[in-house]
């Protein structure tokens, strides 16, 4: 079983009022993603708290209220409704002395269309890599799959094909993975960058959809 420990030297304060300096925004079909990753404000945490408890998403408070500081990238659908969040803390795996970013992601059930979910992750992969984090960069990020038909063979060999590597499974019994930022997979790195604001994920779907599983 995989323990992953929070990291404790990680202090919220220093990066209080950290604003983006390139806002950037992609777009995926009718959906606009932000990054918003340490630059949201009071109005917009409390969205987010008020999309996650509508959603029976995040019904705890103080979670609530944490993780809304985490986030990385809202979605938003064509009528600019809120429809998903992508959202990071700050981990380390067990065995290994490198920080990591722990990605979570909803959607709301109506949104989850094709390929969204796989836009958002990598997405939220490619800024990341590029962000420097008031207390340095880390080694990559983790990804944990809440969903268990992310847990199928298929899948597996997806993640596997994209450079991703398999670290076993956490005490609730999912698959935890680490995509690292230092492997630079063509379908990951030419998603988008901080020099390139807005990005049209769209193009990237004929590399996806090569990947079937």
């Amino acid at each position: 079983m995989l323990r992953l420990a929070s990291d404790e030297n990680f202090n919220g304060d220093i990066v209080r009022g950290l604003l983006l300096r390139v806002p950037m925004i992609m777009t995926f079909h009718d959906y606009r993603l932000e990054a918003v990753y340490l630059a949201v404000g009071a109005t917009q945490r409390e969205e987010i708290i008020h999309f996650w408890r509508e959603q029976r998403a995040v019904l705890n408070p103080t979670e609530a209220e944490r993780r809304s500081r985490e986030v990385v990238f809202r979605v938003r659908d064509g009528a600019g409704e809120l429809v998903g969040l992508s959202t990071v803390g700050l981990k380390r795996l067990p065995d290994e002395d490198r920080p990591y970013y722990a990605c979570r992601m909803f959607l709301r059930s109506q949104d989850r269309t094709p390929y969204l979910m796989r836009a958002v992750t990598y997405a939220t992969w490619d800024f990341l890599r590029n962000f420097d984090h008031p207390q340095g960069r880390r080694a990559g990020m983790l990804i944990v799959t809440e969903n268990p038909k992310l847990m199928r063979p298929g899948i597996r060999r997806y993640l596997e094909r994209y450079g991703c590597r398999y670290r076993g499974r956490n005490r609730k019994g999912l698959d935890v993975w680490v995509a690292e930022f230092h492997k630079s997979t063509d379908s990951l790195a030419r998603l988008t960058s901080l020099e390139a604001p807005t990005a049209d994920i769209g193009q990237m779907l004929a590399e996806i959809e090569a990947g079937r599983c």
